[in-house]
């Protein structure tokens, strides 16, 4: 076995020098009992003369020992694997032409060169090898951090490495600085195609504190096949300088672009089992890089956030304003756009937005900038929001099922917006609004919403339904003071929901009041409340509204009746 490197320890009276070849077949002849053999010697501290430039071709060693290569730069022939056994390298150069070498060897003063590989795909980052410093420190450190852990991800990946781990790490990272003053990617830690990062709960990584009011701790931008797994990321929202910024002519005064991750034409990128919390602006943001029009577009897709913790983000915990074919699922998104004590939210100040930018052309037309389509939002926790729990603000075919929230769930313009499933209760019985369906404007590309089989209770408004072709059935509505209202709604069925109130107070089971309402219809809906089930008051009393129809007919009012008052077009069956 040619150049084989190994230190043995083979008896209390024997000892091989480092620069023997031992046989592995070599009987170890143990020391008499009464003997006790004197502790094997710490490799890391025991140096080696071993000389490496000996190496010939297709050679194999094994590691051992320390070995410091005096700053020398040394070729290393073709084919030679280098092993770790527990050994270092250090003070020099190596230079491969191909070959292997384990990524437990590769640190801060080893320089690589030439083309080798890693022995395996894991690499680990131990932080002692790589001079990361830890805790409270200066912005130049902070920086050094920074550009010390994307060299190594950059270097690695480039001999084959595929999965990059991070266990007990605690620091500070600077990812914005003057020589940017607009933000770039280049000053996040950017994150390679075809890569897996995985932390543990060990893994601390942190913002260090700027004044710009842009960043991204990670950046995924134009990259596919990409894992984030585990650990914990916190922004620097309780330190951040929010003095204004005024930059090419403009001024920047809410700082409300700082994101933990932001993933920028990602395609297939799982973000899985990690917390994200005090952001100056998103834990997480997803979109794409330019228009949907633009020639260089491609929109994020295939991205999958689960099992992740999203807390105390200053604007949104997660916000979605460009993708496709998303799932959002088993996450815990807490106190969202809240006040601190050293730092104000900003708007909107929601669990979860989406909201894909749009306008329109001189002649009307519809402009999108972006899209944001075929999107599941399922099984989550919420709790704390300022604002909204989970708000479709411009998107399509979104499906909001199965979460368990406090705060509101909400559409407001969204074409196959399907809300259903969902328990939403006001955490003190005081909420505004559970479900918000729909907002009011021109109905060109609202259409073909449901909100169906949702739990509501103690809000002050059940479920606000508004816009045109939308359908509310089988929702479970408690102790609310106005169960459904209804706004300016066009094409639209309300049918076979269970409204329950034992408050004191005008309660209304479903209201329709000052709005043009058409071709809806009410039907089987059971309800109980004290004051008025069903109550039309001011409704198509506008000229132009005469001819507008809405049927009410098969609901159990308990006794009560449909009130209605100065309003045109009300059947009742």
């Amino acid at each position: 076995m040619k150049n084989l490197f190994y230190l043995y320890f083979i008896s209390a009276l024997f000892f091989a020098s480092c620069d023997e070849v031992i046989s592995i077949d070599e009987e170890i002849i143990s020391p008499p009992e009464e003997v006790i053999p004197p502790a094997d010697p710490d490799p890391t501290s025991t140096p080696s003369s071993f000389d490496f430039t000996t190496i010939q071709a297709k050679d194999t060693l094994n590691i051992a020992f320390s070995h410091d290569l005096g700053g020398k730069s040394i070729e290393i022939p073709a084919d030679v694997v280098i092993n770790y056994n527990e050994g270092e390298i250090v003070n020099g150069t190596f230079v491969f032409t191909n070959g292997k070498i384990a990524g437990e060897l590769l640190n801060k003063n080893l320089i690589i060169e030439g083309t080798p590989t890693l022995t395996s795909t894991t690499f680990e980052f131990e932080k002692s090898k790589w001079e990361i410093t830890e805790g409270e420190v200066s912005d130049d450190i902070a920086l050094v951090n920074k550009e010390t852990i994307q060299k190594v991800i950059d270097d690695v990946t480039s001999y084959g490495a595929e999965v990059f781990q991070i266990d007990d790490l605690d620091a500070y990272f600077q990812v914005t600085s003057e020589r940017n003053l607009i933000w770039s990617k280049d000053e996040a830690i950017s994150l390679p195609s075809n890569f897996t990062l995985e932390m543990t709960d060990n893994t601390y990584l942190r913002v260090q504190p700027n004044k710009y009011f842009r960043y991204a701790l990670f950046e995924l931008r134009s990259v596919e096949n990409v894992n984030l797994i585990g650990g914990n990321l916190y922004g620097d929202r309780d330190f951040h300088t929010y003095d204004p910024i005024v930059t090419n002519g403009l001024t920047y005064k809410t700082h409300e672009w700082g994101n933990l991750i932001q993933i920028k034409s990602g395609v297939n990128v799982t973000v899985k089992n990690m917390k994200l919390m005090d952001a100056a602006g998103d834990g997480l943001e997803i979109g794409s890089i330019g228009h949907t029009f633009s020639s260089y577009y491609v929109a994020s897709s295939n991205i999958l956030v689960s099992n992740c913790t999203f807390d105390s983000n200053r604007r949104n915990n997660l916000s979605i304003t460009d993708g496709d074919d998303m799932i959002v699922e088993n996450n815990t998104f807490l106190n969202a756009g809240i006040d601190t004590p050293y730092s104000e939210g900003t708007a909107p100040r929601m669990g979860i937005d989406i909201e894909a930018g749009r306008g329109r052309s001189s002649d009307g037309t519809l402009i999108y900038y972006e899209r944001a389509s075929n999107i599941i939002i399922r099984n989550n926790i919420e709790k704390g929001s300022l604002n909204a729990s989970f708000y479709v603000a411009i998107g399509e075919d979104v499906t909001i099922e199965n979460n368990t929230t406090e705060s509101a769930i909400g559409l407001g313009v969204g074409t196959r917006i399907t809300i259903r499933g969902n328990k939403i209760t006001s955490s003190d019985g005081n909420g505004s609004t559970g479900i918000v369906g729909g907002r009011l404007e021109d109905n060109e590309s609202v259409f073909g919403n449901e909100i169906s089989g949702n739990i509501i209770n103690g809000y002050t408004t059940g479920i606000s339904v508004r816009n045109s072709d939308v359908k509310v059935f089988g929702n479970e509505i408690k102790e609310c003071i106005t169960s459904i209202t209804v706004r300016n709604l066009k094409d639209a069925e309300i049918y076979d929901n269970i409204i329950t109130t034992t408050r004191d107070a005008y309660c209304y089971g479903i209201s329709i009041a000052s709005g043009n309402v058409d071709d809806v219809l009410i039907r089987d809906n059971e309800i109980e409340v004290a004051y008025k089930p069903i109550s039309f008051i001011n409704v198509n009393a506008e000229s132009g509204q005469e001819n507008n129809v809405v049927t009410v007919k098969g609901n159990n009012l308990n006794g009560g009746k449909v009130h209605i008052s100065n309003s045109n077009g009300i059947v009742v069956e």
